[in-house]
């Protein structure tokens, strides 16, 4: 007989009704199954153990490939159904002096054996185990039960011992600082230290340390002690920057502590550098934030205008170089300020700004910024261009820099909400002017490769373009706006662009005030698609939207005090629908040329200039039967041949059209689709307006001129 090499253990995901499952090993009798059923939706601590409510089918019994059990009563779909052996430990073979020995007798009793064995390594398998390669394995006996105290490893790696919570351990020693316990030699492995400062006790860098064998030590969290041993720092879920030497006093620069504090959080899988208690500021050059980590100050989200705010918080980053964030990594509650800029700054301050405050890596992902100040920089936030970013967040982000957030190549949905560019470093300049106030670059910008990005409730004001869509597609902007200066500049601000291969943009709800122009639709393909709906352009000098290039379709919008509301200046389509235009004192529709595909319906004009300039009138050339393009409701129908049917290429029904006739003609009652009132000879500027029922045309009216 033989024994397979199949464990001892069998696991099913459920179908609904399910009755008949298999075991794949060896039993003896009935009784030697253990089957658990975990309900669908539930955890294994859920799970039933089921004793008589399942038979064995009893012709298996004995076969060492298994058999096949079957429940009462059938399972639900996704039920967690796991058969295991349950022998007992037992030998019920006994040999005798002088007795049988015989081959079937042997051969079931090693069977036996090994069936035992094989469900005793399937309960090790799911044993704390130390690995293979792991010499010199130290016992892991547990130590008696204690109540309220925790397990650890002992100093000396010899075993498991009983040890309360860091922080609850009476202390061996106590220190002022940690100078005075790195000098200490009475200290020895296995106590417990805690210090009241790091360089001056009440500093904030206070901390508790257990004194180790000698190993490799940072020399910022974990020290190197007079007496051969090492103090490591206890931390709990989180540790302080000032428990690794940081300062925050504006002028020690502190970035090996904050990267030290950074680097031990994600090697002992705290996730959470705190970032506090700074008297001038921590001054900082450049940190990588190490994956799944974050760092968290202690600003406070409020009036995202900032002003003087800016210059006295105590605990911001006073910044030279650039955070670089790794795999999903965060950045939140920090008030970041570039060092060594003029505060409050005019424009030529402004003009000076360099650097980036926050960039991510290559090739990675999931990355997050939030409730966070970030001033003085040409870039406040920037995804790294050369490789495609993912699952890229910001949120509840005010800055004051030459550009805002700009999210580049990020593939798979960035959002940017509630995020706010304000010239905060200048609104309490003395002397101030609308230069001072005025930013030369991109608030915010989705470039090259973004897919599905959404920005929401974000807000730009002073910025050269509020907001640039340039090779992105279905990029969504929502309750968007862009204000600028009260005076313009020789920058021509934009609130809004749309540009190269950007595709099916939709805006919902934006405003643009006091630019030059407020939305401008440029992109190479003239068949990508935009869309705003409900969105606002005021006072602005040239056009409240110019389209340059694309396929433009307005919904339920108003242009205010601009100059020239819509401006269509290209062939492709521009549509306009239940808009309302106020105080142009150009055109509110201001069409480039008549043969530009401006179609309007449902809108209003008030106090305009002029309403509709070079209004598009589509052409078609006079034949029997004419055909209609499908998308207008008003023709230009040139040449001479008569007709007496109308073909059109989209449905009709319940449409009226009107067709002016440029020359002589004549058009035929009754002989095709067309009813009307007698034959029709037109001549030119004639009309004649048609009602469709789907398959034939009915004369409403009719011009002779």
């Amino acid at each position: 007989m033989t024994i397979t090499a199949l464990d001892a253990r069998d696991e099913y995901t459920a179908s609904a009704s399910q009755t008949i499952f298999n075991y794949t090993f060896k039993i003896y009798a009935s009784s030697e199954l253990d089957v658990y059923i975990t309900p669908s939706g539930q955890t294994a601590s859920d799970s039933a153990d089921l004793t008589t409510a399942y038979t064995v089918d009893p012709s298996t019994i004995g076969d060492p490939s298994g058999g096949f059990i079957t429940l009462n009563a059938g399972t639900s779909a996704g039920d967690l159904v796991t058969i295991v052996s349950g022998m007992p430990y037992n030998r019920t073979v006994d040999y005798q002096n002088s007795g049988d020995f015989l081959p079937d007798t042997v051969d079931g009793d090693n069977d036996r054996q090994v069936s035992q064995i094989k469900q005793v390594a399937d309960l090790a398998k799911r044993s704390l185990l130390f690995p293979q390669s792991l010499q010199n394995a130290s016992s892991l006996d547990l130590p008696l039960p204690s109540s309220g105290l925790y397990l650890r490893w002992k100093p000396d790696l010899t075993g498991l011992e009983n040890t309360g919570a860091p922080g609850v351990t009476t202390p061996s020693q106590s220190f002022g600082v940690v100078v005075d316990m790195i000098a200490d030699t009475s200290l020895s492995i296995g106590d417990f230290v805690v210090t009241t400062g790091y360089t001056t006790a009440g500093d904030g860098g206070g901390a508790n340390y257990l004194i180790a064998a000698s190993q490799a030590v940072d020399g910022y969290g974990d020290h190197a002690l007079a007496g051969g041993a090492v103090a490591l720092l206890q931390t709990g879920v989180s540790v302080e920057v000032k428990q690794f030497g940081a300062t925050g006093d504006g002028v020690t620069d502190d970035t090996a502590a904050i990267q030290a504090a950074l680097d031990h959080a994600s090697t002992i899988g705290a996730g959470r550098v705190l970032l506090s208690g700074g008297t001038e500021g921590f001054l900082i050059s450049s940190l990588s934030i190490p994956a799944y980590t974050s760092l968290v100050g202690d600003y406070e989200y409020v009036d995202p205008r900032g002003g003087a705010l800016i210059y006295n918080y105590k605990s911001r980053l006073r910044q030279t170089g650039t955070i670089l964030m790794n795999e999903s990594s965060s950045v939140t509650h920090c008030m970041i300020v570039k060092h060594g800029i003029t505060i409050p700054a005019d424009a030529a301050a402004v003009a000076t700004w360099t650097g980036t405050a926050i960039t991510t890596a290559a090739s990675t992902h999931g990355h997050y910024v939030g409730y966070c100040s970030i001033n003085g920089f040409e870039y406040a936030l920037t995804t790294e261009a050369s490789t495609n970013t993912e699952q890229f967040r910001a949120e509840h982000v005010n800055f004051d820099c030459l550009n805002g957030i700009r999210v580049e190549n990020c593939f798979d949905i960035a959002y940017i909400e509630n995020c706010h560019g304000w010239p905060s470093l200048s609104v309490n300049l003395v002397g101030l002017v609308d230069a001072d106030l005025r930013r030369s670059g991109h608030a915010f910008s989705c470039l090259d490769g973004g897919d599905w990005n959404k920005i929401t409730n974000c807000f730009s004001y002073g910025y050269a373009k509020g907001f640039v869509i340039s090779n992105c597609n279905s990029v969504t902007l929502i309750s968007c706006s862009a204000d600028y200066t009260a005076t313009l500049d020789a920058a021509t601000p934009v609130g809004f662009t749309i540009a190269s291969t950007s595709a099916e943009a939709r805006l919902i709800g934006c405003q643009a005030a006091g630019q030059d122009t407020g939305y401008v639709i440029d992109t190479s393909a003239p068949n990508n698609h935009v869309s705003l709906t409900a969105c606002n352009a005021w006072a602005c000098d040239s056009h409240g939207l110019l389209n340059s290039n694309g396929q433009v379709f307005i919904y339920n919008s108003r242009f205010r005090d601009c100059v020239n509301g819509v401006t269509p200046n290209v062939s492709s389509m521009t549509e306009i629908h239940g808009c309302s235009f106020e105080g142009s004192t150009g055109t509110a529709i201001h069409s480039q040329s008549t043969s530009y595909q401006v179609r309007y319906s449902s809108c209003t004009f008030t106090n305009c200039t002029g309403t509709v300039g070079n209004p598009y009138i589509p052409t078609v050339a006079s034949s029997d039967p004419l055909t209609l393009n499908g998308a207008d409701t008003y023709y230009l129908v040139t040449g001479t041949t008569s007709f007496g049917s109308i073909t059109p290429t989209a449905d009709y029904t319940g449409k009226i059209v009107t067709l002016r006739f440029a020359d002589v003609l004549t058009v035929g009652d009754g002989g095709g689709s067309l009813y009307l009132n007698g034959n029709f000879v037109t001549s030119a500027d004639d009309t004649l307006t048609l009602l469709s029922n789907g398959t034939a045309w009915y004369e409403l009216s009719r011009s002779a001129n």
